[in-house]
């Protein structure tokens, strides 16, 4: 039973992470987002956070979810960024046990491979 809820956990992490990176893919490429896909995704997401997660990575998701609808245009960028970094960054600790020594700035520069754009947004 212990190692079912092991694989679900990581399932559920990495279909989160997956939808991520995804969307920047999308974006990189300039292709439109299908919106209602993505709702669906994060719908089960949603629902598989809540079945799977740890409180700390239900937390951060949630935080997402609240910063990419409550923001304005202007300061969403940097705001969902921010968090959705933080979330990935709390998977990582819950899949490692705590001891990923990743950093938000490590997982910004594994999806962009740019220090300047790196450093002009942790110097925001």
């Amino acid at each position: 039973m212990e190692n079912q809820l092991s694989d679900k956990k990581y399932n559920t992490y990495s279909d989160i992470v997956t939808m991520f990176f995804n969307t920047i893919k999308d974006t990189k490429e300039h292709k439109t987002i299908n919106q209602k896909e993505t709702m669906i995704k994060i719908m089960d997401a949603k629902r598989d956070i809540l079945m799977y997660a740890s409180d700390d990575v239900f937390k951060a998701f949630n935080n997402f979810l609240l910063t990419s609808s409550l923001m304005s245009q202007q300061d969403s960028d940097y705001a969902v960024t921010k968090s959705v970094l933080q979330l990935m960054r709390t998977i990582r600790q819950d899949m490692c046990g705590k001891q990923s020594s990743v950093t938000e700035k490590d997982i910004l520069l594994c999806l962009t491979q740019n220090k300047e754009d790196i450093d002009k947004f942790f110097g925001k």
